[in-house]
């Protein structure tokens, strides 16, 4: 198993429990834990990112260019 590949593993593990972890707590009213299950959820989704960005630059990928077509709709579903 290459190196990019474990870390990628990893990263994306972490990232995944700690989004499940807190659409959990979010969702299960019981708890009344939801803004910290919004929080949670909000760390997993940046080690997700996170672990993507890096896995690219250690296989020596190109970094993600976002299109003037897709920066358009983007502003355009900001703006409603």
């Amino acid at each position: 198993m290459k190196k990019s590949n474990f870390v990628a593993l990893i990263l994306g593990t972490v990232g995944c429990v700690f989004f499940a972890l807190g659409m959990c707590m979010c969702l299960i009213q019981e708890w009344g834990v939801s803004r910290q299950g919004i929080v949670c959820g909000a760390a997993g989704l940046v080690v997700l990112l996170a672990g993507l960005l890096i896995w690219r630059k250690m296989e020596g990928k190109a970094p993600i260019v976002v299109s003037v077509a897709a920066r358009i709709a983007i502003n355009t579903f900001r703006s409603r």
